[in-house]
């Protein structure tokens, strides 16, 4: 039988990414109810991406901004794998992946958070 401590631990996966691996973490039913029902648009994946991902000591080591900066290529695997890992379904991993291809149009404002680029 599985006790407190089994329940209450945290998980972790390593999956591949760019020919090497990073940690990811399963999001807690918690910060998941806050996502539930809502379509994540660019800032707010970047945000999951990085409650995501772990380091060793399993703690959180990028912020949202840094995602943002990180090559489509590999934002688009991380995100399949977070959303697998997490049982998300293969619909919510495509509609992530749609998603990150329309962050090209997203800046860093001076407050720090991602908005839409003026339009040209």
């Amino acid at each position: 039988m599985l006790t407190k401590s089994d329940l209450l631990k945290t998980k972790t996966k390593d999956i591949p990414v760019d020919g090497g691996t990073i940690r990811i973490t399963a999001l807690t039913a918690e910060y998941f109810a806050t996502l539930r029902g809502r379509e994540l648009k660019g800032a707010e994946l970047f945000e999951v991406i990085a409650k995501s991902i772990v380091n060793e000591e399993n703690e959180n080591f990028l912020t949202a901004e840094e995602v943002g900066r990180i090559a489509i290529s590999t934002i688009e695997q991380i995100a399949a794998g977070i959303f697998q890992f997490n049982a998300l379904g293969q619909k919510a991993v495509d509609d992530a992946v749609t998603e990150l291809k329309k962050t090209d149009d997203l800046i860093l404002n001076s407050a720090g958070h991602w908005e839409p680029a003026p339009s040209k």
